[in-house]
């Protein structure tokens, strides 16, 4: 069995913005350096997010959500009927 080391873990993490279900680098292409706290070491680069990518990211559970309702079945309750469901089973 092989010995994971933190550098294993480290190199299959991703490095960029998660937006919309979708891993992509910064906007700009900017990146920022991640150090190990004990020891001062750099550990990674990660994407540096830009005002852009924070609007992208706020847009898209928005789009998300209204792509998601558009495509279910109408059988699916919505989020009242469950919290009422759930509310009826404990008492």
């Amino acid at each position: 069995m092989k010995t994971v080391t933190p550098d294993d873990v480290i190199g299959r993490v991703e490095k960029g913005l998660l937006i919309a279900g979708r891993w992509r680098p910064a906007t700009a292409g900017a990146t920022f350096a991640v150090y190990d706290p004990v020891t001062g070491r750099t550990l990674c680069e990660v994407a540096d997010a830009t005002p852009d990518d924070g609007a992208g990211s706020c847009a898209a559970p928005t789009i998300c959500c209204w792509s998601a309702s558009r495509n279910s079945p109408p059988t699916v309750p919505d989020r009242r009927t469950q919290q009422n469901r759930l509310s009826e089973r404990s008492h």
